[in-house]
């Protein structure tokens, strides 16, 4: 008997498929507020995930961050079980394939230290002064 569940997710509008399409290494996107890019960052740090490789997501202040952990589970939602999700350690974890871990670069010098992502999405990164050495 399979065990068949089905997560809805972006369907790109020609912008975004442009920045997928031609992604390299280091992408920086300068967009307008409506644009998508939490949400695009969120579907491909899903995608990462499913695909059994770990995911990291930074942003400025937990604020920002508890929006984007929101939209990421409840995408993951129809998951059900196969979810398992800490808000205090702050990661998301698909059983038997990847994770999501969800940091501040606020008052942290060394977010995410020690870790290896397959994909990290630094959101808002506007919003972090100290970016640059972090």
């Amino acid at each position: 008997m399979s065990d068949t569940r089905t997560i809805r997710l972006l369907k790109p509008h020609p912008a975004q498929l442009q920045v997928m399409r031609e992604a390299e290494r280091y992408n920086v996107l300068t967009c307008g507020r409506r644009w998508g890019k939490t949400r695009m960052g969120g579907e491909l740090a899903i995608k990462t995930a499913l695909a059994g490789q770990p995911a990291g997501w930074f942003t400025e202040t937990y604020k920002l961050l508890d929006g984007a952990w929101d939209e990421i589970l409840e995408t993951l939602n129809p998951l059900g079980d196969l979810i398992d999700s800490n808000k205090t350690e702050r990661i998301i974890k698909i059983r038997g394939l990847g994770s999501i871990e969800f940091w501040t670069l606020k008052n942290n010098p060394n977010p995410g230290r020690s870790r290896k992502y397959k994909l990290v999405v630094v959101d808002e990164s506007a919003h972090a002064p100290n970016l640059e050495s972090q």
